[in-house]
């Protein structure tokens, strides 16, 4: 398989030896790099300058009709020994679910993630995951259409879908920004259990105990 002539992405698209536990790692990144390469393609972002500036150029582009994903993705399974496969056993989540889940541990977790992440958001000096950039990263390159993406997005970030309904998930911005510009996060909770941090919150610890199933 050729490499990739960019090299601030060639390090990504290489066959890289990971544990289990750093399956989500390895998923997550090669997610961010083709939503980068997409946005190349798109005009969206413009490979010459930082992640936020759109030139003339990249305008034209961006008022074509829209092109179709550079590359499709399909479901991954993560290994059930993972952080992440753990909870997609737990949980029966959807494929869509898993990565969700998993590009945003990775980006609260891995330095290089969250830098591509934010140049993908064109924030490169003030990175905040954002539901467009979720959209591009996870649901669009599984679509054939942009209505067939926004369908899935929306169904996995739905008040009722299991990342809100058990608190998985935080939106930021939803009584004062469009859904697109709304910031997502993973709840600092789930990402320390996550990490291997299974014990109790601490305001339960006077009053509680933990009995492991």
């Amino acid at each position: 398989m050729a490499q990739p002539s960019d090299p601030v992405l060639a390090f990504f698209a290489q066959p890289q030896s990971q544990s289990a536990a750093d399956d989500h790692l390895v998923r997550a990144r090669r997610l961010l790099e083709r939503a980068i390469r997409q946005r190349w393609a798109d005009g969206i972002l413009s490979r010459d300058q930082d992640g936020g500036y759109v030139g003339p150029a990249e305008i034209e582009r961006l008022m074509r009709p829209a092109s179709a994903p550079t590359d499709r993705i399909g479901d991954h399974r993560y290994a059930a020994s993972s952080p992440i496969g753990a909870l997609v056993g737990k949980l029966n989540l959807k494929p869509t679910e898993a990565d969700l889940l998993a590009v945003l541990f990775a980006c609260e977790t891995d330095p290089p993630s969250a830098r591509l992440a934010a140049y993908l958001s064109g924030q490169p000096n003030g990175f905040s995951m954002t539901v467009d950039t979720l959209f591009e990263i996870i649901y669009r390159p599984r679509a054939h259409t942009t209505s067939d993406a926004a369908t899935l997005l929306h169904g996995d970030l739905a008040p009722d879908g299991p990342a809100r309904r058990l608190r998985f998930l935080v939106v930021d911005g939803a009584d004062s920004r469009p859904f697109l510009m709304q910031g997502g996060r993973l709840q600092p909770r789930l990402t320390a259990w996550l990490l291997g941090r299974h014990t109790l919150v601490a305001e339960l610890t006077a009053n509680a105990r933990l009995i492991s199933p």
